[in-house]
């Protein structure tokens, strides 16, 4: 892979541990709050039930959905 990918693993796995830790608090199940691609999907069409006025959730959605990009 050459130096034109969107985003190297390093950024990618940092935000993902950004993501987690904000999450850790939040009202879902256990098993969704590890920040695999059908999780981080699933926070952005769920997440905001019962989460969306919690601190850090726009900075959570807008993190799922750049590790979903790849940055």
């Amino acid at each position: 892979m050459g130096q034109n990918k969107k985003s190297n693993i390093g950024e990618i796995l940092s935000l993902r541990s950004t993501w987690e830790d904000i999450v850790l608090e939040y009202t879902m199940d256990s098993d969704r709050k590890a920040g695999t691609l059908d999780n981080l999907n699933w926070f952005i069409d769920n997440g905001g039930i019962g989460n969306r006025f919690r601190p850090g959730f726009d900075q959570a959605n807008l993190l799922a959905r750049m590790i979903i990009e790849g940055v």
